[in-house]
């Protein structure tokens, strides 16, 4: 017996010894699977967050309201983003362009005949603003694109206006209103693509080269029917009357 005890001891150490390189084994195992478990889930939500960023910048965005683009939070405004490959034309191309004439004054009607909107006061407030109440309820307001384009609409269908006039006076103020106001909105919204130059036959100095990247762009059909139910008729315009008012009108 004693010649057997040395014998079983190892036996049974050997056996303790197994049992625990089996424990370890597992426990090597189940941390294994636990750290690929969260890799893989990790892996798949940067994918999932890289398919929203890249979604969102080069597809339409949801059509829930874009508070981003609307500071005074307009209720129903939808901001929705499309890209461009081509957003300059050829000034010739353009229905706005050249003198007066039935084809541009056609496009310009058409595409400033929905500026004034009915704002409620709450989104004024948002912008802690104030305006003028309308006939059939809520406020008299503007997008700040149509501010925009008034000024350049107003200020380049005047073809026939002579300097010497009391009308030419006050489109002379109207105009560096309008030119200020452009001016900041150009440096507000500053515009990062890069305009580049070219040899041309014509002229012996670097001229510009109008191709120009692709931009993401708002919408603006779809901007202007999220907000149809706003447009407000110069019917309902024309009976608003300033009861400060006194003395002779001025030029609008």
């Amino acid at each position: 017996m004693e010649e057997n005890e040395p014998f079983l001891g190892a036996n049974l150490t050997s056996s303790r010894n197994s049992k625990a390189r089996r424990r370890l084994g597992s426990s090597n195992c189940f941390i294994f699977f636990i750290s690929a478990f969260n890799i893989i889930i990790l892996a798949a939500n940067l994918l999932i967050l890289a398919h929203r960023v890249y979604f969102a910048d080069s597809h339409a965005t949801s059509t829930s309201t874009c508070y981003r683009h609307f500071p005074n939070e307009i209720l129903g405004a939808v901001a929705r983003y499309e890209r461009k490959p081509h957003l300059f034309v050829k000034f010739q191309d353009s229905p706005y362009t050249g003198s007066p004439n039935e084809e541009n004054n056609k496009a310009w009607h058409e595409l400033m005949q929905s500026m004034v909107i009915r704002v409620t006061k709450e989104e004024l407030d948002h912008g802690q603003q104030n305006s003028l109440p309308l006939p059939g309820g809520g406020y008299m307001a503007w997008l700040g694109a149509y501010h925009e384009l008034h000024c350049i609409y107003s200020n380049y269908y005047h073809p026939n206006l002579s300097s010497n006039t009391a009308e030419y006076a006050h489109l002379s103020v109207h105009a560096d209103h309008c030119i200020e106001m452009l001016r900041a909105s150009a440096l507000c919204h500053a515009d990062g693509s890069l305009t580049t130059f070219k040899w041309s036959p014509s002229s012996s100095k670097p001229m510009l080269d109008l191709t120009r990247p692709g931009h993401k762009c708002i919408d603006w059909s779809s901007l202007m029917d999220s907000l149809k139910d706003r447009f407000v008729g110069q019917d309902e315009i024309e009976k608003m009357v300033n009861p400060n008012f006194e003395g002779e009108e001025e030029m609008s």
